[in-house]
Formats: structure tokens, C-alpha cells, sequence
């Protein structure tokens, strides 16, 4: 999505790319994440146009009903399709209540399995769910490690959860995986930083690709924008490093 493009092309992967990151931003955070600052505008305003169906069901995940959000969904089931994004949106209205039900603890600490089936529905069906199922949905978040709370069940009584203050609190094993993988990213994105400066900086052909392109820039008055930023190295030192001079 955020490539580099000249005269603010658009490609359709990159539009493909923007519809399912839309859906995945619902299933990850429950709402659409906001594009990266370097996203070219020309491409950001494309995206917008193209991807308009799934803007709107991203704004109806935030605001509206379940029964809203499944009529939508149900409506654009040709477009989901074309796209080859039914299984993502199944997945988003299965999600709904999960999210729902997560937010919950933006207000509670504690609240009994009635208050719970009050208060949300399942966007699947678009109607409340039994207690029994929200029961049962909400064990199988906190096993999935997507709810972080407990559920106290008492005989006669309706089951409580409570919430966790803070989230999950890891193991020692579990926080040295997480360091050991946090690390692994880490070295694999400096490494790339690495490669990607080299080829910025030092690789001849781009060199004169850029130069090129900054002077058709300048004689057509802007036209020949690569997304990267004015270019003002001097390209005959940069040829001269090329030729042995680091």
C-alpha cells in the first residue's frame, strides 16, 4: 500500500492490499488502523473511491447495530466475493461480539453472564444470543488468549467475569520467547534497512534512474514525483563512489 509510485499511480494489488487491511484492522483492534504516514496521497485517495464498500462496513462495525452490520455485509456479498473477501468478512461479523464484548471492560471490572447477553449481540445472526453461547464464546476468548479476564461460575447463580487490570501477565518462559522473538524481527528489519540504504545511496542504476527522473521533474513542473522525496545528492560523487572511493 505504501510503495513508492510515480505520478501517484495506484496499482490494484495495492488496492486489494487497502481492502483487506481494513478487515484485518476490524479482527486485530476492532476498528479500521489509519494509514501509514508515508502512503502516497494520490494512492490514499484511490483507496478511498475503490474500496468505499468496505469504509462503510469498517464504520458500521464502530457505530451500528448488529443487525445493521450483517444487512450490509449480506448486501455487498457479490462484491466480497469478486474480491475474493467472503472469508475475511465471515470472520468480521463473527468478530463483532467478541469486540463488544472486550469493551465491556472499559466500563466494568466485574459483570454476570445476563448483563453481558443484555448488552451485545452477534452480528452473525443479528439477534441476542442465548446465555449458554455467550458463555460458551467467551471461554473460548479467554483460551484463545483474546479476552484476558475469568469466569466464576457458582451453582445457582449467573456466571461472573472479571476482567483483568493491566492484560495478560506472561511467564518468565513466555517473556523470554517474546524477547527472543521481538529480537529476531528487530535484527531482520535492520538488516533490510541496511540493504535498502545501499541500494539508496550506492547502486549505480538507481542513481541515474533518480537523476533522470529529478530532471524530467524539473522540466515537466512536478510531474515525475517518485513518492521518495526531493533527490539532492550529487550524483557524480555518488558515481565516484561507485568507482572505488569507499
Amino acid at each position: 500500500m505504501t510503495y513508492p509510485t510515480k505520478e501517484n499511480a495506484c496499482s490494484k494489488i495495492m488496492v486489494t492490499a487497502y481492502k483487506k487491511w481494513i478487515l484485518v484492522s476490524l479482527l486485530l483492534v476492532g476498528k479500521p488502523l489509519t494509514l501509514p504516514r508515508i502512503t502516497n496521497s494520490g494512492a490514499a485517495k484511490t483507496y478511498h473511491t475503490l474500496a468505499k464498500p468496505y469504509e462503510t462496513v469498517a464504520q458500521l462495525f464502530e457505530t451500528a447495530s448488529a443487525s445493521r452490520l450483517k444487512s450490509e455485509i449480506d448486501i455487498g456479498a457479490k462484491v466480497w466475493q469478486d474480491d475474493c473477501n467472503t472469508g475475511l468478512m465471515l470472520e468480521v461479523l463473527a468478530a463483532y461480539q467478541k469486540v463488544q464484548i472486550r469493551r465491556l471492560a472499559d466500563i466494568y471490572s466485574k459483570i454476570s453472564i445476563p448483563e453481558i447477553v443484555s448488552q451485545t449481540m452477534s452480528a452473525e445472526s443479528g439477534n441476542r444470543i442465548s446465555a449458554e453461547a455467550v458463555e460458551n464464546l467467551i471461554q473460548e476468548m479467554i483460551r484463545e488468549g483474546t479476552l484476558h479476564a475469568t469466569l466464576s461460575q457458582s451453582p445457582n447463580k449467573p456466571s461472573i467475569l472479571t476482567f483483568k487490570v493491566g492484560g495478560p501477565t506472561l511467564s518468565e518462559a513466555d517473556f523470554q520467547r517474546e524477547l527472543a522473538a521481538s529480537t529476531k524481527q528487530i535484527q531482520a528489519l535492520s538488516q533490510d534497512i541496511k540493504v535498502t540504504d545501499r541500494i539508496l545511496t550506492h547502486d549505480k542504476d538507481y542513481i541515474k534512474y533518480a537523476a533522470k527522473q529529478k530532471k524530467n521533474k524539473g522540466a515537466s513542473g512536478g510531474g515525475g514525483d517518485l513518492g521518495l522525496g526531493d533527490m539532492d545528492w550529487n550524483v557524480m560523487e555518488e558515481e565516484d563512489l561507485m568507482n572505488g572511493g569507499f
